[in-house]
């Protein structure tokens, strides 16, 4: 599946529930459902549990709210046409506002 075609099956409203299961269990679920290849980055475990039941929601949004439910922060991107499911890099802490100041030299 072409990465236009994954971008369409993300945008297709959602017929289903996601009952307590592992994540892993939910991204088979929903890969075999729409015929899209997902892959979970390895250092994702499997033991969290996640659930939706959103009918009429679209699969970006379901998707969204079953990572949301991993104790890390998760993200997806498409990328050699799968669907890749990663964590999050951290987000830099901002600089305190006198650090972000540049001291001007004077000759």
């Amino acid at each position: 599946m072409i990465p236009r075609q994954i971008q369409t099956v993300l945008s297709q409203p959602v017929d289903f529930s996601i009952e307590p299961q592992p994540l892993k269990d939910a991204i088979d679920f929903i890969g075999t459902r729409y015929g899209i290849r997902i892959a979970l980055d390895p250092l994702i475990t499997s033991k969290t549990e996640v659930k939706g039941a959103f009918p009429g929601i679209r699969l970006r949004n379901l998707l969204t709210i079953l990572l949301e439910q991993y104790p890390t922060p998760l993200g997806f991107k498409i990328e050699d046409k799968v669907l890749k499911i990663f964590p999050k890099a951290e987000m830099p802490q901002p600089l305190p506002p006198e650090e972000l100041q540049t001291p001007i030299r004077r000759k």
